[in-house]
């Protein structure tokens, strides 16, 4: 029989081939190298094949895929790469050491009300036991019924303007253009970098390539707000009128008093990113973020503070759900943004009213 005629392809016309995917570094094949390796490699093996292949590179390249050492690892390499970085002092404006809290010292994590760091009238604490060999790890200070009034009145000493506005205070746009300047100069300092990526660990579950992946978030964050960005957030708009010399105007404004309510699994990026956006925009927030986790915000603030932030303009809290709860209710914020469970997120949206933003 005849065989069936072919079509001729001109010489210039594109071929089709089989597709070659990458493979990745530990030895897995298949779409972008996905398969498990063959082999799984014992410790020494991990130690010698990342230390043959990434002794000279970036240690930002932590964070990625190519780190089979694990986070203990990943420390001393760190270290090992900044040789300035001596490892025993902490940051000046750091009040607890993430190497020694849990075996050689007990931290404390305090309130910030009205521009004081306090401990509430019944020093009442709530012990953060270590994960790692169970003993107390830190204190957290928590307030009480009996704070609550000091609390309040904090709170609504904000006004409804709030603190700042395109007409009240603008000078505040440039100066938290200036803060987050010098917050993001003071995270790119590696042992401030360092401090914030241990102490993530010693509270959340998080290799130190994911702690530095939220340090590193955060730190561009500010980055992205420092200088004349603030001031841009509160852009006005203008719209022409119907007849001549009518027109109409519009200016972002502050809400006043807000609340923000923070969970565990980021102790930095979530709060820091939410806190920074009320305060550009001039609001007054009270933050509560996760007792089990609270201390890398408490001691972010301290930082912050350093960076020149007015201590009046942030209210931090640890306290009981209950007592967050009765805050709220005599705070009676303009609008409150909750990141957290879908029905703690129902419960808050009956009890304010329905001024609730959730996260």
């Amino acid at each position: 029989m005849p065989s069936k005629p072919r079509l001729a392809v001109p010489s210039g016309a594109p071929r089709r081939c089989a597709a070659v995917h990458p493979r990745n570094p530990g030895g897995g094949g298949g779409f972008f190298g996905l398969n498990p390796p063959a082999h799984s490699q014992t410790d020494a093996e991990k130690f010698d094949t990342f230390h043959a292949g990434h002794k000279i590179t970036h240690p930002l390249e932590l964070q990625g895929g190519l780190n089979p050492a694990g986070p203990d690892f990943n420390a001393s390499v760190w270290k090992e790469r900044n040789s300035k970085y001596t490892g025993g002092a902490i940051p000046l404006f750091a009040t607890v050491d993430p190497e020694a809290i849990g075996h050689k010292q007990v931290g404390e994590c305090e309130n910030l009300v009205n521009g004081r760091w306090l401990r509430g009238l019944k020093q009442q604490v709530e012990q953060i036991p270590d994960p790692l060999n169970g003993q107390p790890m830190l204190q957290v200070c928590e307030v009480t019924e009996e704070d609550l009034s000091t609390c309040v009145q904090s709170f609504l000493s904000c006004p409804k303007y709030g603190m700042h506005n395109p007409i009240l205070n603008v000078h505040r746009y440039l100066e938290y253009g200036t803060i987050s300047f010098k917050a993001a100069q003071m995270l790119a300092q590696p042992e401030v970098e360092h401090f914030f990526i241990r102490l993530i660990q010693r509270v959340c579950p998080k290799s130190y390539g994911q702690a530095q992946g939220e340090v590193v978030v955060t730190r561009k964050f500010l980055e992205n707000f420092a200088g004349d960005n603030v001031r841009m957030l509160a852009r006005s708009f203008g719209v022409p009128g119907d007849h001549a010399g009518q027109f109409t105007s519009g200016h972002r404004y502050p809400y006043g008093r807000v609340a923000i309510i923070a969970p565990f699994n980021f102790p930095l990026e979530i709060p820091v990113l939410q806190l920074m956006g009320a305060l550009y925009m001039g609001n007054r927030p009270v933050l509560k973020v996760d007792s089990k986790v609270s201390v890398v915000m408490e001691q972010f603030l301290r930082l912050l503070h350093t960076c020149g932030m007015p201590r009046r303009d942030v209210d931090f809290i640890n306290c009981s759900p209950d007592t967050m709860e009765r805050f709220l209710t005599l705070g009676d914020p303009r609008t409150t943004l909750f990141t957290g469970s879908s029905r703690v997120a129902e419960r808050l949206a009956v009890l304010l009213k329905g001024k609730v933003r959730l996260g």
